[in-house]
């Protein structure tokens, strides 16, 4: 009996800390907003973006000048597609990458939307670090009015 409750201890020891052990600890994590309508500077506006469910598309970094982009809106990445992670009901992300530079989109209904851009053209750079997490928000405005 004593080597069966020793079992169990070290069996629930080590359920406990593979799940631990499967936490982002490098890579990007955000929260993914909607913005539409008027958000035009007047009392009563409100500039808070609402979170939304999207699926974010981690790609190499990505230039302008290699993409096809129509209403705001990019047809197609031809860099390499590295991972795709769904953000959940707030809008919130987290997704374990290797240190590098990637291009983050959000896929919409007519096509993969991002607004960043960094003084050499690439589309939403994002930097991550070896051992760190790289925060990030995506305000997706295509339809909002400034």
């Amino acid at each position: 009996m004593k080597y069966v409750l020793l079992f169990l201890m070290a069996v629930s020891f080590i359920a406990c800390k593979s799940s631990t052990a499967q936490q982002v600890l490098q890579g990007i994590k955000g929260q993914v907003l909607w913005f539409e309508g008027n958000f035009m500077p007047g009392p009563g506006q409100s500039n808070k973006g609402k979170p939304v469910h999207r699926t974010v598309l981690i790609y190499e970094v990505t230039s302008m000048n290699n993409v096809v982009q129509e209403n705001q809106l990019y047809e197609k990445v031809p860099s390499k597609l590295i991972k795709t992670i769904e953000t959940d009901e707030n809008g919130n992300f987290s997704i374990h990458l290797p240190p590098g530079r990637y291009s983050v989109f959000t896929k919409e209904e007519n096509g993969l939307f991002a607004n960043v851009f960094d003084g050499e053209g690439n589309i939403n750079p994002v930097t991550v670090k070896p051992g760190e997490m790289t925060e990030i928000t995506i305000d997706i405005n295509y339809k909002a009015v400034y």
